[in-house]
């Protein structure tokens, strides 16, 4: 009950990652993992993504492997180990753009993945094919704008083309969410998630697009430490500004 996009940009050399779910505190099963992307890139470093029923070791597992050079066929080859191989789903991005995805045979309907030129797609338990034909025609049609746009649209077009199904309990809403985009410098260009909300894509985006115009601001405290402190102390820093709207909007409320 998890969708996934994963993206490179071709401009920039960013790799990143989008997930949305019904599980709650998904970020406990390592999803995504990443190894070599900071504090700079690596030649094998890469973002994977193990969902639907993956076992805990295997990002890990997979990550090491190509830490070491492994190709995607040889990673593959070590998955099928692994106890619960055919209940597994898996994407992996590369340092450098290079993607490969897996779902396995016992996963739940629907499930499927759609590897682009620059991204990939994989879900299960969705209310039908069509969300994944809308976040890779978003990938598609988007690759003009940043890739944590990219990826925040398609995660958005998923969650409005019908996203989660269950057989048992029917439509099921995001409860979880995260945004992930690395570039080889020191911090993640962006790293973001909600956790139970009954609307976590919708707060994920909110929270993108409140963070986004101040991130030169929150960059200063490692850049420019002594400039930072001197912004922060004053109340019209971007910070405080967010805070007294939020807290207006509340006593409005």
């Amino acid at each position: 009950m998890t969708f996934t996009i994963m993206g490179y940009c071709r401009r920039t050399g960013q790799i990143g990652v989008t997930s949305a779910t019904f599980s709650v505190n998904a970020s406990r099963f390592n999803m995504p993992y990443s190894q070599g992307v900071l504090p700079r890139f690596r030649e094998n470093g890469a973002i994977v993504m193990a969902q639907a029923f993956s076992s805990f070791p295997l990002p890990f597992i997979i990550c090491d492997l190509l830490e070491k050079g492994a190709s995607f066929d040889e990673v593959h080859e070590a998955m099928k180990k692994d106890s619960l191989y055919k209940v597994s789903q898996v994407g992996i991005v590369k340092v450098g753009g290079k993607m490969w995805a897996y779902t396995g045979v016992d996963c739940e309907e629907t499930k499927m993945h759609i590897l682009g030129d620059d991204y990939l797609v994989l879900g299960n338990i969705l209310v039908s094919e069509k969300p994944y034909k809308d976040m890779a025609a978003t990938m598609e049609t988007t690759r003009d704008l940043p890739l944590q746009e990219r990826l925040m649209r398609a995660i958005e077009a998923g969650r409005d083309a019908g996203g989660q199904l269950d057989p048992f309990h029917g439509h099921l809403p995001e409860l979880w969410a995260m945004l992930q985009v690395f570039d080889g410098s020191e911090k993640p260009v962006v790293d973001m998630r909600i956790d139970y909300d009954i609307e976590a894509v919708a707060r994920l985006r909110r929270l993108l697009d409140d963070l986004t115009p101040i991130t030169e601001f929150l960059n200063l405290e490692a850049i420019d430490n002594k400039k930072f402190r001197e912004m922060s102390r004053r109340k019209d820093n971007p910070v405080m500004k967010m805070v007294r709207r939020d807290l207006a909007a509340q006593r409005r409320s």
